[in-house]
């Protein structure tokens, strides 16, 4: 396993959390949000710790982020395979609002497509996944309450504490997605 020196890395390298990382993080993983059928790819240090994280924080607005796989390839490495299979996945990329400890955040790093294209895309660096695992069989079916919508989500508000909206709030809202199947009436 090669290791990186602290007197090797370039001065000014470690000053953001994204150059931080590249001499850091030794694992690359994929998760998956079975709610949203959306897959996260990423680096870290600590898959354990990653995945807690994200769990805890609600990356993308959601919490149910399991691992389909996780793979310790080294320091540097995990980075540039990140970027090399970041930019094979560009088209599928999406970008998704969440509430980060206090203030609105985003998410990169997501991609909305089938665990195929992202293998092949990990297989141009030399690492294979599986397409199937425990945590893609979890996908949700979407569900659409029959009542009022803005009733509905009203609701699961007020059972967290949350106060009422209206609908100008609820249609400009960046942590809700209205189903085009809602029902308003």
């Amino acid at each position: 396993m090669a290791v990186t020196l602290v007197s090797e890395i370039p001065e000014g390298a470690l000053d953001t959390p994204y150059r931080r990382n590249k001499y850091i993080c030794d694992h690359i993983y994929v998760a998956y949000s079975p709610s949203i059928d959306v897959f996260k790819i990423g680096i870290t240090k600590n898959p354990r710790h990653r995945l807690s994280n994200m769990k805890s924080v609600g990356i993308g607005g959601v919490k149910d982020w399991e691992f389909h796989c996780a793979y310790k390839v080294g320091v540097q490495t995990a980075h540039s395979y990140e970027v090399s299979i970041s930019r094979q996945l560009y088209c599928f990329n999406i970008e998704l609002n969440y509430l980060n400890k206090t203030s609105a955040d985003y998410s990169r790093e997501l991609y909305k497509c089938d665990i195929k294209i992202i293998k092949a895309a990990f297989k141009s660096v030399g690492v294979i996944i599986p397409i199937s695992s425990e945590v893609l069989r979890k996908k949700f079916v979407e569900f659409v309450p029959q009542t009022n919508f803005l009733k509905w989500v009203n609701l699961n508000r007020e059972n967290v504490g949350l106060s009422a909206m209206t609908m100008l709030e609820l249609e400009n809202s960046k942590f809700y997605t209205i189903p085009n199947t809602a029902n308003f009436s």
